[in-house]
């Protein structure tokens, strides 16, 4: 039997984050402990470091959120990424030219993770915000990341490691187009059509993702929508 590798404090530290990272609100300590699958006064004794850190805050309720240090670096980090202001700016417009919503996903830990998000003014019901994570074989910018952003040969290594991926039709058919869509993948009611958005500074590939309730989703206009919005971020990259 392999054990599995123990884990430093700094890394049970940065479980914490991660988790309350993952939240929607505060979270008590007991619910944290259950999240990182550690004990009550293990995790208290972490937050309090992290509260003497500056990275979290307790409310009057006694659970502890994130302080706006971890935006300063989760900014900072997007900033390092190519994906600062200019590229929120970027998603912006693209939100006000088609009415929908857009994102940027990376890959994280073998699954696609949003990174940049742009809403638009209508209601799109979908429980995916900055932060969220899903497998690397569902959703559009799922296919784009599993298509571009990894070789045959990791893909490879990921399938035979248990990592669930899309297709090779699926792939073939997004390399092939150079373009992903999905209805009713992610979640129901909702399609999605993605590109490819490259860094030639970083050489990474990230996904540039239009996402619409299937009523108003218009492949060939979202996706020449996403082609231009993708020409503008990369030129500002070069």
């Amino acid at each position: 039997m392999t054990l599995a590798p123990r884990q430093t404090s700094a890394q049970k530290c940065l479980a914490l984050l991660e988790a309350l990272a993952a939240s929607e609100r505060p979270m008590g300590v007991s619910e944290l402990g259950r999240l990182v699958g550690a004990a009550r006064g293990t995790v208290h004794k972490q937050l309090t470091g992290l509260v003497e850190a500056g990275w979290v805050e307790q409310d009057l309720e006694g659970r502890y959120g994130l302080t706006l240090t971890a935006a300063a670096v989760g900014n900072a980090a997007l900033a390092q990424q190519g994906l600062g202001r200019h590229v929120h700016e970027a998603l912006e417009a693209l939100v006000t030219e088609t009415g929908e919503t857009a994102s940027i996903a990376a890959l994280y830990r073998n699954q696609t993770r949003i990174v940049q998000r742009a809403e638009s003014d209508h209601i799109l019901h979908a429980d995916i915000r900055v932060g969220t994570t899903f497998p690397l074989s569902i959703g559009a910018s799922s296919h784009v990341l599993a298509t571009f952003a990894l070789t045959e040969a990791q893909r490879e290594a990921m399938r035979a490691a248990g990592v669930a991926l899309p297709s090779d039709e699926v792939i073939q058919r997004t390399r092939a187009t150079g373009a992903a869509r999905t209805v009713d993948e992610l979640q129901p009611g909702i399609s999605a059509v993605s590109v490819p958005l490259r860094d030639p500074l970083r050489f990474k590939t990230f996904a540039l993702t239009l996402s619409a309730p299937n009523e108003r989703m218009d492949f060939p206009r979202h996706e020449e929508a996403l082609r231009r919005a993708r020409d503008r971020i990369q030129e500002t990259r070069r």
